[in-house]
């Protein structure tokens, strides 16, 4: 598979964010009853098992997360929706992202239900991006982390673009050994400037 995650688990403290959003204005929700997510997998094509329940943990807090090992089991097992997949929910966004044009727009009729199908035909599916980071560290243990991330939303029952939100942390700590991971903190801050664009 072309869509790994590679992911440096990288410890700190006291991130430091600076997000951007961006929101369908024209988008009127109906009542949302479940969503999706995109999963993660590594190098051998197998889900980040320990990345994805991360997102899915967050998530459940906001939404009802529904069943992503099947969604995982129909990218690694069904020919048909992993390329459609990979052409739309793992492909590069921006383009869509910037013209607010509809997931749906560059596909078929029958990838569009292939597509839904393989999503369990959830309202929402959220596409998290590959997360990036960079780390320095200094001969007397101190250093910095950057990390950064974005999450894409869109109505799978229409194909409406919804929100992008993109959120980059840098952190400056005294002592790295006594860091801690920060996935936790980066898609908590990604899923409640979600959640405040849909309420707005």
């Amino acid at each position: 598979m072309k869509y790994l995650l590679f992911i440096i688990y990288l410890p700190f403290v006291n991130l430091a964010h600076a997000q951007k959003v961006t929101t369908n204005k024209q988008y009127q929700p109906e009542e949302i009853k479940t969503i999706s997510f995109t999963p993660y997998f590594d190098e051998q094509g197998n889900p980040d098992q320990d990345f994805n329940n991360l997102i899915e943990e967050v998530l459940s807090s906001s939404f009802a997360v529904c069943c992503q090992t099947e969604l995982e089991h129909n990218l690694m097992n069904h020919e048909a929706f992993n390329e459609v997949a990979s052409r739309t929910l793992y492909s590069d966004l921006s383009k869509l992202v910037k013209t607010k044009s509809n997931l749906y727009s560059p596909i078929t009729d029958s990838e569009k239900l292939e597509l839904q199908k393989g999503c369990r035909n959830t309202d929402l599916v959220f596409i998290f991006s590959k997360i990036d980071s960079r780390t320095v560290t200094k001969l007397n243990n101190t250093g910095s982390i950057s990390i950064s991330g974005n999450l894409t939303v869109f109505d799978l029952r229409t194909g409406e673009f919804v929100a992008f939100i993109t959120d980059d942390n840098k952190q400056k700590f005294d002592d790295m050994s006594q860091a801690t991971p920060p996935l936790n903190q980066l898609i908590s801050s990604l899923v409640n400037e979600l959640n405040r664009a849909i309420e707005n």
